[in-house]
């Protein structure tokens, strides 16, 4: 969603956990049909776990939009240190996956990302590891893309952490009102100023303002992602039959409580559970939108992930 990214130097860098010593890291570029060379890490488990296969399950990590892959760090190495095989990717346009957005009014970048992106990293996971149990992490606009992929009927369960709806009125108010005027008056009027005042809303908006822009023609409408005359775009949502366990944080300034998705509407053929927590749940004072991947974060919190991605998994939980 709009106003979704972040850079945060304290979530990625070193888990304090000891195991991690032990944890593969491999940089990776993966090739988009379009010619995008995709920036991806793998963390992958220790040689001495089962011959480095672990625990036989990949995790698929779709990072909130226009998020560095590195902030999921200590996040992927403490799962990986517990016998899961991760890739955190940048979406295009993003961190180290160079790529020049197409401007609004026409750009469909962050639908590329899902549609394309998140296909062909699937692909490569898919490829190189034949014989492990595919499943997916995502967080905020990575658990909205999920319907864009043909892999959503692969997909043994999936972890989402704070993913919105995306429809303007599905949040409280006054945040409905700045959403409404958002998408529908300032966005299509910064559409047609010069490229410099773009430049200056990217400031205050930390995402490139074509990302902004195509946001808010999703945010209009509850299907989001929609064509250009209004059409939903569901190629897959209803292949996604794993089940989904959603987070959602007392504390989340960005999908406060109500405007968070609706996962049957999105995921009809999903089985489904909504996690509502408070960060007492957790032990801190505070998680928000954010808190959840910063290493920080209680190591209790990511090995409670982590064991219920391999519960789904027959053999492994």
């Amino acid at each position: 969603m709009a106003g979704d990214s972040r850079q945060d130097k304290a979530a990625g860098g070193k888990t304090n956990d000891p195991a991690a010593d032990s944890v593969q890291v491999e940089d990776v570029f993966i090739q988009t049909p379009d010619n995008i060379n995709l920036a991806a890490t793998l963390h992958l488990p220790a040689a001495s776990d089962n011959g480095g296969r672990g625990n036989g399950i990949t995790v698929q990590i779709n990072s909130s939009m226009a998020t560095p892959r590195q902030y999921y760090r200590a996040f992927a190495t403490h799962l990986a240190a517990r016998g899961f095989t991760l890739l955190a990717y940048d979406y295009r346009g993003v961190g180290g996956s160079l790529f020049e957005m197409v401007p609004a009014p026409h750009g469909r970048n962050s639908l590329d990302s899902g549609r394309i992106d998140q296909t062909v990293v699937a692909d490569y996971l898919a490829h190189r590891f034949p014989d492990h149990i595919p499943t997916v992490v995502g967080h905020s606009f990575g658990g909205q893309i999920l319907g864009l992929t043909r892999h959503a009927s692969r997909w043994r369960a999936v972890f989402l952490m704070g993913t919105s709806h995306g429809y303007y009125a599905k949040w409280p108010s006054p945040q409905r009102q700045r959403m409404w005027l958002r998408s529908h008056i300032m966005a299509p009027l910064l559409a047609r100023m010069p490229r410099a005042w773009q430049k200056r809303m990217e400031e205050k908006m930390s995402i490139p303002f074509a990302l902004g822009y195509e946001m808010s023609l999703y945010l209009r409408t509850p299907h989001f992602f929609i064509t250009v005359d209004g059409q939903p775009i569901r190629p897959h949502n209803d292949d996604l039959r794993a089940v989904i366990r959603h987070v959602t944080l007392s504390d989340d300034e960005v999908v406060p409580p109500g405007s968070d998705i609706d996962l049957e509407f999105f995921y009809p053929n999903a089985k489904r559970i909504n996690d509502r927590m408070t960060p007492a749940d957790y032990g801190v004072q505070a998680v928000g939108h954010f808190g959840f991947f910063r290493r920080s974060m209680p190591a209790a919190a990511w090995t409670d992930a982590g064991d219920w991605l391999a519960s789904q998994v027959p053999g492994t939980g």
